[in-house]
């Protein structure tokens, strides 16, 4: 038994929700370049595809963000896109390096032979 698991339990379950949703607004944002007969660089499948393919999804979400924002909001202005982008970059490296911390403290805990107490 661990103290963090209901705390880590809600993260987990909230984090996978906000990434289902984003992924179901990405998709139908990209769908609605094609209702603006925009010409697009790929498929709404393949942003989804593109956001869940590692290493291809350090680059491609980005690139798809970017020419929505470009073809709806403005075109020569995409300064909040890399904002945004840089910004979940960050926050991601700086997820799994908590985790990393946490995950290693807690094996250390238990090679010791310490527990944790509700």
């Amino acid at each position: 038994q661990t103290c963090a698991l209901p705390i880590s339990a809600l993260f987990d379950s909230l984090f996978w929700a906000a990434v289902v949703v984003f992924l179901i607004w990405f998709y139908q944002a990209y769908r609605n370049l094609y209702a603006l007969d925009q010409e697009t660089d790929t498929t709404p499948g393949g942003v989804i595809g593109e956001c869940l393919v590692p290493i291809v999804n350090l680059r491609g979400p980005y690139i798809n963000m970017r020419e929505i924002w470009q073809k709806v909001v403005d075109p020569t202005n995409w300064q909040i896109i890399k904002t945004w982008w840089g910004a979940l970059i960050l926050g991601s490296l700086a997820y799994y390096i908590a985790i990393t911390l946490h995950t290693s403290a807690r094996s250390e805990e238990r090679r010791v032979g310490k527990e944790c107490r509700s």
